[in-house]
């Protein structure tokens, strides 16, 4: 089971427990490891920094296809972004998915809801989960993200989570 995953569980089960929904949340979770079944092709892409680019431009085709008004079909969602690194790159990838999400008007759910950490910096790989089991900081971090989410989306459905500049149309439509 990979570091990615278990993080994810992390933030699911956070959600989850927050939200008091039980399991209807984990969706996106599940649906990323379906894709990755599904299409062999994309092993390592999903969850993995390094390959984001690739998960996108998949996801978007595909959602494109479907019918989705892509780019900003999910206009006025909410997001948290957890990317972790064990060398390099890690803040750019953050950066990277946090700023295309916001360009499809997408909104964070608040500071804690974005966190790009390392685990095992420039450790050996094959120890890399102890790393993960001993660092109960990042673990903690990734709970407050997903908290962080989960407070963000019970305000918006409660209507006192408020957006501003929400509804302005953008000059520069795709």
């Amino acid at each position: 089971m990979s570091k990615s995953f278990r993080l994810a569980e992390i933030a699911r089960e956070t959600i989850d427990k927050e939200t008091k929904t039980c399991g209807r949340n984990s969706r996106f979770v599940a649906t990323c490891f379906r894709i990755r079944e599904e299409h062999p092709s994309l092993q390592g892409v999903l969850f993995d920094g390094r390959s984001a680019l690739p998960l996108a431009l998949f996801l978007a085709k595909e959602v494109e296809l479907a019918g989705w008004d892509y780019p900003r079909h999910l206009a006025g969602r909410l997001f948290s972004v957890i990317v972790h690194g064990d060398v390099e790159g890690a803040e750019n990838v953050r950066h990277s998915i946090a700023d295309w999400l916001r360009f499809m008007k997408l909104s964070p759910a608040g500071p804690s809801a974005e966190l790009d950490r390392y685990i095992g910096y420039w450790k050996p790989y094959a120890t890399s989960h102890d790393e993960l089991d001993a660092d109960e900081t990042i673990q903690e971090e990734v709970r407050n993200a997903a908290r962080s989410l989960a407070e963000a989306v019970v305000e918006r459905r409660s209507g006192r989570f408020r957006q501003i500049g929400i509804g302005l149309e953008d000059p520069r439509q795709k």
